[in-house]
């Protein structure tokens, strides 16, 4: 059926049906001024010979027209027949190929939009926001209250202010910012239970390199005083910063920081389990 779907093909195919319908109809004219004839001659024949046999009467070349006339029909039907079936073949096909196309298309689409929104998701990944916490320091110039002064207070307050930096490259959306101020021993790892409390961040969209001041304070008794002096105990600062990246991942950023007591600064603790982002 391939054959009959070619362009060249199909227009030797109506030109043959065009000749058959041609020639049927010249057939078919020939055919009936022969008929005629052979009609007057048999009347005439009628009148001068009543007796003669029914048979006689009929022309014997009347047949041969008919029959051509019968085996072009049969050309021509044929050939309809075929020309339709080749048709409907080449619709088939036309039909066939246009679903393929839109499939093809359609998967097409599908691949570049996939495409699209992974090169969106890596360059978001890639060039995301990252908050980190810097710049701890007590607020006030000595956590320890005036040995020479006595109000009667049996005690005192510990202030520590942090910065929560942006240093990535799109905006965070701060959701908390959560801290305490415990007190650690120095040889004891922390321990997982202290609570956190909740801070509003000043800034809750922060671009980069934009921060947030952050001010934790806690009232302890003064007889802890003496132990962290002598160093028994250690003043440590814990919390975490937890907000989503342009791409709506909910990200944290835990920190845990101990005073020293000599360097007036707070240095980094190596708890994985406090100090830790993603």
């Amino acid at each position: 059926m391939k054959t009959f779907n070619t362009p060249r093909a199909q227009i030797i195919l109506l030109a043959i049906i065009a000749l058959s319908v041609v020639a049927l109809c010249i057939f078919a004219v020939r055919s009936a001024n022969h008929l005629s004839e052979c009609e007057a001659k048999a009347r005439a024949y009628q009148s001068t010979q009543q007796q003669q046999d029914e048979e006689t009467l009929w022309c014997p070349s009347t047949w041969a027209p008919i029959t051509t006339l019968t085996c072009l029909l049969v050309i021509v039907t044929a050939g309809l027949w075929v020309f339709t079936a080749m048709l409907w073949a080449t619709t088939q096909r036309a039909v066939g190929d246009g679903e393929k196309a839109s499939n093809a298309a359609q998967v097409a689409a599908e691949a570049a939009k996939a495409s699209v929104e992974l090169a969106n998701k890596e360059f978001i990944a890639s060039h995301r926001a990252k908050i980190i916490v810097r710049n701890m320091h007590p607020a006030v110039e000595s956590f320890f209250p005036d040995e020479d002064r006595d109000d009667g207070d049996d005690s005192f307050s510990i202030t520590v202010r942090f910065y929560s930096m942006n240093i990535g490259e799109t905006t965070a959306i701060i959701e908390s910012i959560e801290a305490a101020i415990i007190l650690k021993h120095r040889d004891r790892l922390l321990n997982r239970d202290h609570m956190l409390a909740s801070y509003p961040p000043l800034k809750p969209n922060l671009p980069p390199p934009q921060f947030n001041v952050t001010q934790v304070f806690k009232d302890f008794g003064k007889g802890h005083l003496v132990q962290i002096q002598a160093g028994a105990l250690l003043i440590c600062c814990i919390g975490c910063v937890i907000y989503r990246d342009g791409r709506g991942a909910m990200r944290q950023t835990g920190f845990a920081r101990s005073y020293n007591l000599e360097t007036k600064r707070f240095d980094v603790l190596d708890d994985p389990e406090y100090e830790y982002a993603y």
